[in-house]
């Protein structure tokens, strides 16, 4: 009896290359393996198992509408309709959003001088709650208060009053800086006629543009703080015209 020695070279040929690891495919029916006289190599120490567990499905992603129209920031857009609309189509059984483009931004009106560049330089005003006279020609909705200054000091407290003397709104104390200043009075609806634009500021220090040959201004003594429910009684008054003015939205 002749006996047949293999090298390990020879086994690998007849078995062929060992097959690389893969996960099983679901309702794949499994292969029988052909036996073999041949004992196959043990696998190599050290090999990486694979991992065979099932991916999560895909998370739901609901259509968010774009800032433009026909656009989605989530989700896919579709063309936009006669009437202006247009659906995002959420992901993976996400929600779809109807969306419509936004309103355009209301007309703004102003009320008062919008000109800083007045003849003439006013100040040493501590101590005095000062107000000009303005008319407001179409109802509206308040939004801020601007004030022209030439050199900053101090702070400044800006209002408005009805032309009764009393306070319609007022803003916080700021700490003004040179040139336009602009804050903020919330929304406070007015009806036209006539009113007074109001500032107090806390410095003598804090100079501002005016003509003195224009307008009807004039002032209390009052010490800096939270402007009085209705207007003081005068302490004087001339012909003046700040560089102060209200901005309003209007329909």
């Amino acid at each position: 009896m002749h006996r047949i020695f293999l090298t390990l070279a020879a086994i690998v040929a007849l078995i062929g290359p060992a097959a690389s690891q893969s996960c099983p495919i679901p309702g794949a029916a499994s292969a029988i393996p052909t036996p073999s006289p041949i004992t196959a190599p043990p696998p190599q120490p050290g090999a990486t198992p694979i991992d065979c567990t099932p991916a999560p499905p895909p998370s739901p992603v609901n259509g968010v509408c774009g800032t433009a129209g026909g656009t989605c920031s989530a989700g896919t857009p579709t063309a936009v309709t006669t009437s202006g609309t247009w659906p995002c189509g959420g992901l993976n059984g996400g929600a779809t959003a109807t969306c419509s483009p936004a309103p355009p931004p209301p007309a703004t009106i102003t009320m008062g001088e919008t000109n800083c560049n007045l003849p003439d330089i006013d100040g040493g005003n501590a101590g005095l709650l000062l107000e000009q006279a303005v008319t407001l020609t179409q109802a509206g909705t308040l939004q801020s208060l601007s004030f022209c200054v030439v050199t900053a000091a101090g702070q400044l407290r800006l209002g408005v009053y009805d032309g009764g003397g009393n306070i319609v709104v007022q803003s916080v104390a700021f700490t003004p800086v040179g040139g336009l200043n602009t804050v903020p009075v919330g929304h406070v609806p007015i009806a036209a006629g006539n009113y007074f634009l109001a500032y107090e500021p806390s410095s003598s220090n804090l100079t501002f543009p005016v003509n003195q040959s224009l307008g009807s201004c004039k002032w209390a003594s009052v010490a800096f703080g939270p402007m009085p429910s209705t207007f003081p009684s005068i302490a004087g008054s001339n012909p003046c015209h700040w560089g102060i003015f209200a901005t309003l939205s209007v329909p």
